[in-house]
């Protein structure tokens, strides 16, 4: 059940999306793509540039009545950190709040797990004030396959990295002296095609995503909302068996779902069976320069 918060903080993240994609843009503008009444746009829009999320520029030409005010996302309103911790590599990020990636750096996912979470936030901390020293970090977010404790923040197993108990929050936290938000690279990626998806399906707001890396993972919003099922997630649907007497998975079962379809399995069949003497595909990118050039 979606109670009135729930619809004012989608309502919200509409407009934010509406606004970041077509600014600068009206009220008025506002009212005709989203279908809303005025009076209920304006509530909103108040509400945002009381929140010094959105801010009021120029005014634009008349077309018979007052002249609008084009409104304008804050970009220096917040800058955060983006942190995808991935089975070969880490990518790390730093975005303002129009959600432009200013600066992006990829490291090898290596070493013992608490050292190299260390070493990361040192990494971070370094870049962060030697080029963003005035810009006004609010927070961290951090990807990981996997199931996690997301009140905690703490990465509960990772068949694919092979780390357990892994606390990254409290990790991070001490080292970038931010709040860390901890969420599996799926469901990620799914508030991520929710909110900085096509414009055309801003509307749209239940959605399963198939993330498709190494592993493969599922994530799903329902009512612009992620549904978590418990604690520690719906589960990994990667590692669910499709084929009982499938290839072994890192999981300890056989024929998972992503021993079929990730980009682990799909290097694997090449493997197996590339003709003798065909060039080695260490990604999917290589595999797929390999089959355009036949």
């Amino acid at each position: 059940m979606v109670g009135v918060g729930d619809v004012r903080d989608i309502n919200q993240t509409i407009f934010l999306h509406l606004i970041r994609e077509r600014q600068p843009i009206s009220r008025a503008e506002i009212v005709k793509a989203t279908g809303l009444r005025p009076g209920t746009v304006s509530a909103i829009v108040n509400r945002l540039i009381k929140e010094r999320l959105v801010f009021e520029g120029v005014e634009g030409p008349s077309s018979g009545g007052r002249r609008p005010r084009y409104l304008h996302v804050n970009a220096e309103s917040a800058y955060v950190i983006a942190v995808d911790i991935g089975v070969n590599d880490t990518t790390y990020a730093i975005s303002d709040f129009n959600g432009r990636v200013l600066t992006q750096h990829a490291i090898l996912t290596e070493g013992e797990p608490h050292a190299f979470l260390k070493r990361l936030a040192d990494e971070i901390s370094v870049l962060a004030k030697e080029q963003y020293s005035r810009a006004r970090f609010e927070a961290v977010g951090v990807s990981v396959p996997g199931l996690i404790d997301r009140e905690e923040g703490i990465l509960v197993t990772s068949p694919n990295l092979g780390w357990s108990d892994i606390p990254i929050r409290s990790i991070l936290e001490k080292g970038l002296e931010l709040p860390v938000f901890v969420e599996n690279d799926a469901n990620a990626a799914a508030f991520a095609e929710l909110w900085y998806g096509p414009l055309e399906e801003a509307s749209v707001r239940t959605l399963l995503f198939i993330w498709v890396v190494e592993g493969l993972g599922t994530g799903l919003i329902i009512n612009g909302e992620l549904h978590v099922g418990t604690k520690i997630g719906l589960g990994g649907f990667g590692h669910m068996s499709l084929m009982p007497n499938g290839p072994l998975c890192s999981c300890g079962r056989r024929g998972c779902w992503e021993m079929l379809a990730s980009d682990h399995a799909t290097l694997s069949r090449y493997r197996t069976s590339k003709p003798k003497g065909a060039p080695v595909a260490h990604s999917v990118t290589e595999l797929i320069s390999l089959a355009r050039q036949g």
